[in-house]
């Protein structure tokens, strides 16, 4: 039941702009209390930077847990680390 946030540092290793109306988007997995999708908050520029950051809540229950992340376009197109793997949260509860 404790409270964390998840921050992942991605690069633009594209050749577009990733925009506002991009999105960090939960794939599939255990949401953990997240919000399903996050617009990003600014411009991710070709050759940057940027963290991304989800707040999330550990299961009451013990046992392993795993949330897969990508980044969404403003078509829809989902895309992850290097290619199409989405970049992931795993934690593991104790009782």
């Amino acid at each position: 039941g404790e409270t964390f946030v998840k921050t992942w540092r991605v690069s633009n290793e594209g050749t577009c702009p990733w925009g506002t109306d991009y999105s960090l988007v939960f794939e599939d997995g255990d949401l953990m209390g997240g919000i399903p999708a996050i617009p990003l908050s600014q411009i991710v520029a070709p050759g940057t930077e940027v963290e991304l950051s989800v707040p999330l809540v550990a299961p009451d229950s013990a046992g392993v847990y795993r949330g897969n992340w990508k980044l969404q376009s403003p078509t829809g197109t989902g895309f992850g680390s290097r290619g199409d793997y989405p970049f992931y949260v795993q934690i593991v509860v104790s009782p």
